[in-house]
């Protein structure tokens, strides 16, 4: 990847975030400037709505291992082995994931028998050696099939990244692209947290401007009123003393001036506080200020709609890139033959009362939408997460 591809992949919000060329969906002018990558990682690393965000939705993506369903237990027994043994497929699964949630994309590298010709896709495969995540930062660039005859048309057929001292070029069959999200299939990715940017920015403003606020008005405002015949050598006195003036603090003021004390009025930014990081995360701000995995607060409705989504992303996302790979395996030799599926259970349990109230709340928000005409029926079941 070039100097300037690092530079300019996403859009970034400066000073007060209005600038010229871009209007938001509320109205506001954003630039196009662009978000360099480190300001991403540096985002993740300082911010703590950020930090949570996507430790905890990785937390609940895999904190809840699936289980193997297969026609033998020999495949069962290799397939678990190669998710959970040594080689911990699984877990490099987590890991590159979070590094797609903060950077767009990264790699799973399986390293074939020892095998050495990186560059060529194997005709066979007997086990796995090993395996590990290619994170962004050492992704050099890739290749694409550009033959307009080829089925692989337009797919990636090799990255180039630099590991150590050295660059190698790896075939895309010994390699699981894990990717957040894209643009027009741009393998390079979209992270997570670019799209929120700018609202991560417009939060820090507010939260600056009510520390600036409370900070000035930490004593109140006082009001000097001099007597109408104070001449200006009291009035230059008295303007002397009040730039000495600090909380708490004595000064001298001229005979028969008045002071007046009145007590400041302060907004209150806890509402659009909350309102920023629940719409720019899509995350329930009780998930967001620290309610464990699968637990019912007063949002039950928020929590419940944040599980499915978590699950749909388990069974189809993570489960699709998971099965692809090891029916590739099961092609090459390195698994047996036979069926099998992973079963992934269910991240977020809730007594049958609280699961019948719910969905109850849900299933009339829903009909309501039919009923408009803004909701499809199969729009609807996906959205109950009914296969």
């Amino acid at each position: 990847m070039s100097d300037k591809e690092e530079e300019n992949r996403f859009s970034i919000v400066k000073e007060a975030g209005v600038g010229e060329n871009y209007v938001s969906s509320d109205g506001f002018t954003l630039p196009k400037n662009e978000i360099p990558q480190k300001d991403l990682r540096n985002l993740y690393e300082r911010d703590p709505i950020v930090h949570r965000e996507v430790n905890k939705e990785i937390e609940d993506l895999f904190g809840k291992e699936p289980e193997v369903s297969a026609d033998s237990d020999e495949l069962e027994g290799e397939i678990e082995e190669l998710l959970f043994g040594d080689v911990g497929l699984y877990k490099l699964m987590k890991e590159a994931s979070k590094g797609a949630y903060l950077d767009g994309m990264a790699l799973i590298y399986l390293n074939y028998d020892g095998d050495e010709e990186l560059e060529e896709e194997p005709d066979a495969v007997k086990e796995i050696k090993q395996a590990g995540v290619i994170y962004y930062k050492d992704v050099e660039d890739y290749n694409l099939e550009e033959d307009l005859s080829s089925e692989d048309f337009n797919e990636v057929t090799s990255w180039r990244v630099s590991v150590g001292a050295g660059q190698d070029v790896i075939h895309s069959s010994r390699l699981i692209h894990v990717i957040y999200d894209s643009v027009y299939g741009d393998p390079w990715g979209i992270s997570k947290i670019a799209p929120e940017f700018d609202y991560h920015v417009f939060r820090q403003v507010i939260v600056e401007s009510m520390v600036s606020t409370f900070y000035q008005n930490s004593s109140g405002i006082k009001a000097f009123s001099l007597p109408d015949k104070a001449n200006k050598k009291e009035r230059e006195f008295l303007e002397k003393n009040i730039k000495k003036l600090r909380e708490k603090a004595e000064i001298i003021i001229p005979n028969g001036t008045e002071i007046s004390h009145p007590a400041p009025e302060i907004a209150d930014s806890s509402d659009t506080l909350e309102h920023l990081m629940e719409t720019s995360t899509s995350m329930p701000f009780p998930l967001l200020t620290g309610v464990n995995a699968g637990a019912v607060t007063g949002s039950e409705t928020n929590l419940r709609i944040y599980y499915i989504e978590i699950q749909k992303k388990r069974r189809r996302t993570i489960n699709d890139m998971l099965v692809c790979k090891l029916k590739y395996l099961q092609e090459k030799g390195a698994l047996p033959e036979g069926e099998f599926e992973l079963e992934w259970g269910d991240v977020f349990e809730m007594d049958e009362e609280t699961r019948a109230t719910v969905d109850y709340k849900r299933a009339m928000t829903v009909e309501r939408l039919v009923g408009a005409g803004v909701m499809g029926v199969e729009e609807a079941r996906e959205w109950f997460g009914v296969e």
